[in-house]
């Protein structure tokens, strides 16, 4: 019958270990808010959303599931509008919204 006989941990090993741990965690924290970050870009419209672009002050329409850039996804949230029969929903923004703030 032969034994084998196993060193015992070095405190480099744990070291290793331990670093190893660190930086699983890390990433896996690092992925969890790359993945946050992405779903705050935006939100897909839930109807058909009027609004006026804050850029070049023309009106624009997002169709239904249309992924609202920022500032309308802002506008959205703040102000909560309800569809009209016709699904569609109306913001205040560009101008007149910029007028307001001031």
């Amino acid at each position: 019958m032969v034994r084998e006989y196993r060193a015992a941990p070095t405190v480099g090993d744990v070291f290793d270990a331990a670093h190893e741990e660190r930086q699983r965690e890390n990433d896996r924290v690092a992925l969890e808010r790359d993945q946050a970050a992405r779903h705050d870009a935006g939100m897909p419209a839930p109807g058909y959303v009027h609004a006026t672009d804050p850029d070049h002050g023309e009106p624009v329409v997002f169709v239904p599931g249309e992924l609202l850039p920022e500032w309308a996804a802002e506008a959205f949230r703040e102000q909560g509008p309800q569809p009209d029969a016709a699904n569609v929903y109306r913001l205040q923004t560009g101008e007149a919204k910029r007028g307001s703030r001031s």
